[in-house]
């Protein structure tokens, strides 16, 4: 049980953590875009390659909160379970 509120714990701060990386990385992208339309008269790929960029941000995006989700939580256990075993077993 004790094991169980660490994990989703740490899923919880997957979760920020990722959000917190997430918004900084659109908020990036959503600048560039304003200067895309500011300077698209210099360029005629500037605004199809943020287009492609936008698209792939949103893709890599749901494809990141998707890995957090599904995140096991027996990873922090089996963690834990085998540095346990290695340093009850170890005499000095």
């Amino acid at each position: 049980m004790y094991f169980y509120k660490i994990a989703s714990f740490m899923k919880l701060i997957l979760l920020w953590g990722y959000t917190i990386l997430v918004a900084g990385v659109w908020w990036f992208f959503i600048v560039a875009r304003m200067h895309a339309y500011k300077f698209r008269n210099f360029s005629r790929y500037i605004i199809p390659f943020t287009n492609g960029l936008m698209v792939l941000l949103a893709i890599l995006t749901i494809i990141g909160y998707a890995i957090v989700f599904n995140h096991k939580d027996s990873d922090y256990n089996n963690y834990s379970n085998n540095n346990s075993s290695s340093n009850s077993s170890t005499n000095y």
